[in-house]
């Protein structure tokens, strides 16, 4: 496995080569239930050859601060050993891991009705909640006991005679001293989705009352439109993607204060508590959970006193906001687009480059495939690196949570794993990319670099199929099996190159 480091807004390896990155997200969300003791998903031998055949070469591996720390300052060796083992599994057959420690809603415990924080972190200042009865986002806007859970932790509230906070740090240096040596390993999602206390809570408020301004003044919006949308289920269809940013913007001024005061010192002092263990792997700046729905980022960059670190990328989420259900074959790509226009803004100003932690989702049928194809489309000229997000509840927590078996759904029992989502892509390129994509309609893929330097190795592109015809402007390049699919290895020296191949 190369070694991965950053350099302005890309990755590069070793060997001087820009890095693309695709993949999947493996987000252990199963609720404690007291008897947690294996990771919830069979990251064997099987499932990684499968990764592999989609040119899947990176997975975000999600897991809880509850399952790893279940008291303070014990921790749950025998789980941490389970992901120790799966990343060295990873690494047989090229597959990269980063460490996603995710939280919904702050936590499971004082019915909160998230995941996240162990019971004895979850200080909620007496404030009770009733059980979860729309979405399970709720929480966020209407629950003063996550706030209070929220503004405890970013207060540093002690338990214990420690700080919160400090033992969130500790339990990142424990993973740093178990995983830095792992070659496969590439590095740490401090936290998913962080949120603020109740004033990000109240700009619900403002949102609906932006939302209600927009729809009456904005002369892009037509009421009339909006009905004939929402008569055919349709009604996202009425919004473009700048409307959408304009009526979030009344969320910015909370969600800013937030990140700036709360969230980038905090991602600032957990990166301090890392590279007391690990000088290396990438650190990761996410966003609020607002800026999910379009409020602007303001986060970071990573500079621990002053000094900016070396090796850190941002990662967004975005869906469209349908996904996960059966109106997600109506999903509206101008939304989509605006949102991660956003984060593209975001990703120019901390000039680092970025890993799409979240994306896709799912839905019924097949005719949301299109959608999925133009984020790909999108992604590629970003150059962005990312990890699908195809989450269904497996058995055990739907009955846990709904008293029902729904049995289990993965994104590799569906067509999109073998059709949208297998396409080529520059796994590694000698030099920096100009530009890159795959045609999906024509089956043709374009790849155009420039190299200044000579290169030991070969640039490397991920091809799902033996492919029909191969253009290359020079060189040499060989197709070598890559778990039953194929790399085509082109070994070019210092100018500008072009390669084209139809499959």
């Amino acid at each position: 496995m190369n070694k991965i480091s950053t350099q302005n807004m890309s990755f590069v390896d070793e060997h001087g080569r820009e890095r693309i990155f695709r993949g999947i997200n493996l987000v252990d969300k199963k609720p404690h239930m007291g008897k947690k003791v294996t990771f919830k998903y069979p990251v064997d031998d099987a499932y990684l050859r499968r990764c592999q055949s989609l040119g899947f070469n990176l997975i975000r591996l999600g897991v809880l601060w509850e399952v790893l720390e279940p008291r303070p300052g014990q921790y749950n060796e025998k789980f941490i050993g389970e992901l120790s083992e799966i990343i060295d599994r990873c690494g047989k057959y090229g597959i990269y891991v980063f460490l996603d420690i995710h939280q919904d809603v702050y936590s499971e415990f004082a019915n909160l009705g998230g995941t996240g924080a162990p019971e004895w972190a979850t200080l909620t200042d007496g404030h009770k909640v009733k059980n979860t009865r729309f979405v399970w986002s709720e929480g966020y806007y209407f629950r003063r006991a996550v706030w209070a859970a929220f503004n405890n932790f970013w207060n540093n509230a002690p338990v214990e005679g420690k700080g919160l906070q400090d033992w969130y740090a500790d339990m990142l240096r424990h993973l740093a001293a178990r995983f830095r040596d792992k070659p496969a390993f590439f590095g740490y999602d401090i936290m998913n989705e962080p949120f603020g206390d109740k004033r990000c809570g109240y700009t619900i408020k403002k949102l609906v009352a932006s939302v209600v301004k927009v729809v009456l003044t904005d002369k892009r919006v037509k009421i009339g439109n909006i009905l004939r949308c929402a008569k055919k289920g349709r009604i996202f269809d009425a919004f473009s993607g700048d409307v959408v940013l304009k009526a979030t913007a009344a969320c910015e001024p909370a969600v800013r204060e937030f990140e700036n005061k709360y969230y980038t010192p905090f991602l600032n002092k957990m990166t301090v508590a890392i590279r007391e263990i690990d000088p290396v792997h990438t650190v990761f700046s996410a966003h609020s959970y607002w800026t999910n729905a379009g409020v602007p980022c303001s986060a970071g960059p990573i500079a621990p006193g002053g000094k900016r670190e070396k090796n850190q990328c941002f990662t967004p989420h975005a869906y469209d906001f349908t996904v996960d259900t059966p109106a997600y074959e109506f999903a509206n790509n101008d939304i989509v687009r605006g949102l991660f226009a956003g984060q593209r803004q975001a990703q120019e100003r901390l000039n680092v480059p970025v890993v799409v932690g979240e994306w896709g989702g799912g839905g019924d049928g097949v005719n949301w495939y299109p959608h999925i194809s133009y984020l790909l489309d999108l992604f590629e000229k970003y150059k962005w690196s990312n990890t699908y997000y195809f989450y269904l509840e497996d058995a055990e927590e739907m009955a846990y949570r709904n008293k029902k078996d729904v049995g289990k759904i993965d994104l590799f029992e569906i067509p999109l794993a073998d059709t949208v989502l297998n396409r080529p892509f520059p796994m590694a390129v000698c030099g920096e990319i100009d530009g890159y994509h795959y045609d999906e309609a024509g089956r043709t893929f374009t790849l155009q670099y420039t190299q200044t330097e000579p290169c030991a190795e070969p640039t490397e592109v991920f091809l799902p199929s033996e492919p029909l015809d191969i253009t290359v402007s020079g060189g040499e390049y060989e197709l070598t099996p890559y778990g039953g699919a194929y790399c085509l290895k082109w070994r070019t020296g210092p100018g500008s190159h072009s390669l084209i191949v139809r499959i």
